[in-house]
């Protein structure tokens, strides 16, 4: 059997010369591919592609329990949770083999007991354990995902006592903030940490590539392909043209305008799933036109769902509630829509009734003198840019005059000592299919992510009812309130839901792509010539 194509310099090196001159400050852009040494028959490596920060962007460390690192490893196929979530976002066993809520307060684990470390230590629930027990020490976000009274552990039993009933603990469980990892004496765990999937990490260069090789051990069966070379290209135009000269065989989130080139279904497949990905513009509580609802009605009215979604070739929808049809409280439906559809004679003349006017005959409104003028603090990649400038010529076009700032910060997309008014943003609202991460992470009053410093005393007041209600009906019936509040302030506009997708050559075979976004490599995709 032939192993997968080889990636050469110089044809790799093609990609950089055009990468380069449409992003002069491309972040992060690799200028050079490592080829596969010689090997012998069978041997299945390949090149995969990204230009969003997919594999790894500018993470620094390795250690999973860091930060937002757990993705990435949970991504690579290199960790592992005690559950994962499937296609329908349903926590199914994984690390554990089975758990039992023995209260309200006591869960139980069965630990499995094939399960090996990449350094051949076997995993016990002492060690599940440890590595909980590191996380939680470690990291920031830890209180707001896990709220454990105590772990314990008995041979391959582990016991997790909460200290309140939690019924998506499951699902939290399947947060890659929770992907365990070897502890002991001697683990480099920021630079060469010890996990259980199955591919381990050979080589990694920050905003580079990172090199997997498959791990001989796996409990669920050696891995298909025997090396994966993930590469970080400069932007998503030299992600294209990797793609179609064939020195990459699988490309994740081209810009959707490419997506056309790949139409050849003898040569490519497209791999898209709906995900909870929503792209969004948030508002600044702390800015200069503070909570002016009447004001963020206006700019959401201004938003060209439908034309994004047109454009995308068939990876967006129109969004103008926060979850799609997908999730059982998502979709519209039941709410009460403020904004339903885009309308600029009705902002403007919003505008006009709150006493804006356009009193100097410049083309803008005013109100007290003063010209209407909103600061928008917008990520620099095509996409998000082509929506922030038709959102400037929209507002233009009814008096607003909207001045687009690039990111300075990109931990939270805001401008370092800069004031704004609104930002944009795309994140997955719920990863685990609980909208509880939203509420928890971003909604709270005082939240990790909370970039707006929005704060809402009924949807605090939700959140914690949430976390103790069992019953699937009533969850979805306080996740649908959580959204209306949130729509009913403009904290939130959305734009569109995005699918996760990846495009591939034909030769990969049996890519399982998640809605969730955790999953991207497991034992199971394979290479055929």
């Amino acid at each position: 059997m032939k192993k997968a194509k080889k990636i050469s310099k110089k044809a790799f090196l093609l990609v950089l010369p055009i990468a380069m001159v449409l992003s002069l400050a491309a972040c992060g852009g690799t200028n050079e591919a490592t080829e596969p040494a010689d090997t012998n028959d069978g041997y299945k490596e390949v090149f995969f592609g990204d230009a969003s920060g997919n594999f790894g962007g500018s993470m620094t460390s390795l250690d999973p329990a860091d930060g937002w690192n757990g993705w990435f490893m949970d991504f690579y196929g290199t960790g592992e949770t005690l559950y994962k979530l499937d296609e329908g976002y349903n926590p199914v066993p994984c690390l554990a083999e089975s758990a039992t809520m023995v209260d309200e307060y006591t869960w139980e684990f069965k630990i499995r007991d094939n399960v090996k470390f990449h350094n051949g230590e076997a995993l016990t629930a002492e060690k599940v354990k440890q590595s909980l027990e590191y996380m939680l020490g470690l990291t920031a976000r830890a209180p707001e995902t896990y709220h454990f009274d105590s772990i314990s552990a008995d041979g391959q039993t582990l016991t997790i006592k909460t200290l309140e009933p939690n019924p998506a603990l499951l699902n939290d469980l399947c947060d890659p903030l929770s992907v365990i990892q070897y502890i002991g004496d001697g683990i480099d765990y920021a630079n060469a940490p010890v996990m259980t999937g199955p591919f381990v990490i050979t080589e990694y260069k920050s905003g580079e590539k990172t090199v997997l090789e498959s791990f001989a051990d796996y409990w669920g069966g050696k891995a298909k392909l025997d090396k994966v070379n993930l590469i970080t290209l400069a932007d998503k135009d030299a992600l294209t043209l990797a793609l179609q000269s064939g020195e990459i065989s699988l490309a994740i989130e081209l810009d959707p305008s490419s997506l056309s080139l790949f139409s050849d279904t003898s040569k490519y497949e497209m791999h898209s799933v709906v995900s909870t990905s929503t792209i969004y513009y948030i508002f600044n509580n702390d800015g200069k036109y503070g909570t002016d609802t009447t004001l963020r009605k206006a700019v959401s009215m201004c938003i060209d769902r439908q034309s994004v979604q047109d454009l995308s070739n068939g990876v967006r929808a129109a969004a103008y509630g926060l979850y799609p049809d997908s999730m059982t409280f998502g979709g519209t439906k039941d709410l009460d829509l403020s904004v339903s559809k885009y309308d600029l004679e009705g902002a403007k003349q919003l505008l006009m009734d709150a006493g804006y006017e356009d009193a100097d005959g410049d083309g803008y409104l005013e109100k007290d003198g003063e010209k209407l003028t909103l600061i928008l603090v917008s990520s620099t990649d095509n996409e998000t840019m082509n929506n922030s400038q038709a959102l400037q010529s929209n507002l233009k076009s009814i008096g607003v005059d909207l001045q687009i700032e690039e990111y300075k910060s990109a931990s939270d997309g805001t401008a370092e000592g800069k004031e704004w008014d609104l930002t944009t943003g795309g994140k997955i609202l719920a990863p685990t299919g609980n909208i509880q991460y939203f509420a928890n992470t971003m909604l709270k009053t005082g939240a990790s992510t909370n970039v707006g410093n929005y704060s809402n005393a009924e949807i605090d007041a939700l959140a914690v009812q949430l976390e103790s209600t069992f019953d699937t009906n009533e969850r979805d019936d306080i996740a649908r309130q959580i959204v209306q509040n949130v729509l009913d302030d403009g904290y939130i506009a959305p734009i569109a839901f995005r699918n996760f997708f990846a495009v591939s050559t034909t030769n990969i075979k049996d890519f399982n792509i998640n809605p969730s976004k955790y999953y991207f490599l497991d034992n199971q995709i394979d290479f055929v010539e």
